[in-house]
């Protein structure tokens, strides 16, 4: 069996588990070290908001990590080490100064459990025997030494389908628990068609589950066309399941597959049909999860009549993915058929927001024409240079810049620009930002730094390069100044 470092609550992780692959069962006496602690403070010990403000509360309680220290890690990530080695020195702060009022026996108790050493630990049937837990002992309970090891098995069973694994899971709820109503029998109940509740079995529930995962992948798209052609069909096709009410039109659009959207439109699929979010098959086919925008899929929508009237309720939500999606020709469509650009959804977007998403100088040019302003922002106050700055366009928020935007515009959230671009991971976006004179703070209790959120070493070494260069070249300016 393979373990993860990652299956183990921030504020509860030991170090090892940060910065090397070194699990062992030392990293739980760690984790219920945090706890007793946390019993004790009624907080958490090491409440860290992200991996490095983690260590850096460690390293505030229990004093610096010598290198002696993490090379009783395993194998330590070099990246991690230099990170932590490079943080101010800080001495140990002594568990009875930090909580005076607690029992002693507790306070040595977690002195034997809280050890950067993994090995220098105490073991859970030591930490039972401490007298701060001996009366609460129970050895009776403990089977440590004579429990079974857990058989694996069955997870090698060959051939098994996703269905077979649904089964055997369903089979497993149900031993235990009195059979309600089935995942199968909830998804039945529901279709576009209206058709009577009794009528959609649980086989039709499975076979649309079975072609809805055919759809998902290209490989099969030629194999579900035929199922799809064959007569009878596999189910009905305009079917929808009851927990996402998608037929396959919408499952189709979604994975902008034109062919089987084509069969399904001749079919007499119903294109206007909402899924649970209220959105219809036109509306998936231009969001850019699963590689969309599909253009293909929506012009095919489009000229079957999927464009809803201006004044409709999903009006105002497709004219947003169409600002979102880029899509210059689309935009000029639906605003010849009489869309307005006025729409403001219930949080606060509006179309030029939405445009700035999609990273299209072009889009945001040709919604300027229509007299639409710049400097506008949705209720949290997330504004154009925000929202550019996910899109990956330098281009963009360069052109919002020069036009006046503000480079270090905070949202409510504590948000800004160069923080919306390391969420992002766009290194390019961080570097453009830092030299337009984006401040950032890693102190700062809401925003974090760009290392931080980035987590990646490359940036640290992009940022310490760009501030010796920029130094160069100040230095070379006071040269030239001297001179004259």
């Amino acid at each position: 069996m393979e373990l993860t470092t990652y299956v183990v609550t921030r504020w509860y992780r030991a170090p090892e588990l940060m910065m090397a692959d070194c699990y062992t069962a030392s990293v739980d006496i760690w984790s219920a070290g945090c706890i007793v602690a946390e019993l004790m403070k009624r907080r958490a010990l090491f409440p860290g908001k992200n991996t490095l403000n983690q260590l850096e509360l460690i390293t505030g309680i229990m004093g610096s990590m010598t290198q002696n220290d993490i090379s009783k890690f395993g194998k330590p990530d070099p990246k991690a080490v230099k990170l932590v080695l490079k943080m101010p020195q800080k001495s140990k702060r002594e568990f009875a100064d930090l909580f005076p009022d607690a029992n002693p026996m507790a306070i040595d108790l977690l002195n034997k459990m809280l050890v950067y050493d993994p090995a220098g630990r105490c073991s859970a049937a030591e930490a039972l025997q401490h007298p701060y837990l001996r009366e609460l002992h129970q050895p009776d309970d403990d089977a440590a030494d004579t429990a079974e090891p857990f058989d694996f098995d069955w997870e090698h069973e060959q051939n098994l389908t996703v269905d077979d694994v649904k089964k055997l899971i369903h089979d497993e709820i149900t031993s235990m628990n009195p059979p309600l109503d089935t995942p199968t029998d909830m998804m039945a109940k529901s279709t576009i068609a209206g058709k009577p509740e009794d009528e959609a079995d649980e086989e039709t529930a499975v076979v649309h589950g079975s072609l809805v995962r055919m759809l998902r992948k290209p490989s099969d798209t030629e194999d579900l066309l035929v199922k799809l052609k064959a007569d009878p069909v596999p189910c009905a096709l305009d079917y929808a399941d009851a927990v996402h009410k998608r037929t396959l039109l919408h499952w189709a659009a979604l994975h902008g597959r034109l062919s089987v959207a084509e069969l399904l439109v001749e079919h007499g699929v119903p294109i206007g049909a909402h899924d649970a979010n209220g959105r219809s098959p036109l509306v998936l086919a231009l969001q850019k999860t699963f590689g969309g925008p599909h253009i293909n899929v929506a012009n095919l929508l489009l000229q079957h009549g999927a464009l809803p009237a201006a004044d409709s309720e999903e009006a105002g939500d497709l004219l947003l993915e169409i600002a979102s999606s880029g899509i210059i020709q689309l935009m000029e469509y639906v605003l010849k058929n009489g869309y307005t650009t006025d729409f403001v959804s219930a949080t606060g977007e509006n179309v030029m927001l939405a445009a700035a998403r999609s990273g299209s100088l072009e889009m945001v040019g040709l919604l300027r024409t229509r007299a639409l302003d710049l400097k506008v922002h949705d209720h949290q106050h997330h504004d154009m240079v925000m929202r550019a700055a996910t899109s990956g366009s330098v281009a963009l928020v360069s052109m919002m810049l020069e036009e006046g935007l503000d480079v270090n515009s905070v949202s409510d959230t504590g948000m800004t620009p160069l923080l919306f671009a390391a969420q992002s991971q766009d290194v390019q976006m961080v570097e453009f930002l830092l030299m337009s004179g984006a401040v950032n703070n890693r102190f700062t209790e809401l925003g974090r730094s760009v290392v931080d959120l980035l987590g990646q070493e490359v940036i640290l070494d992009r940022l310490v390069a760009l501030s010796q260069r920029n130094a160069e070249l100040e230095e070379k300016i006071d040269q030239l100044v001297v001179t004259k």
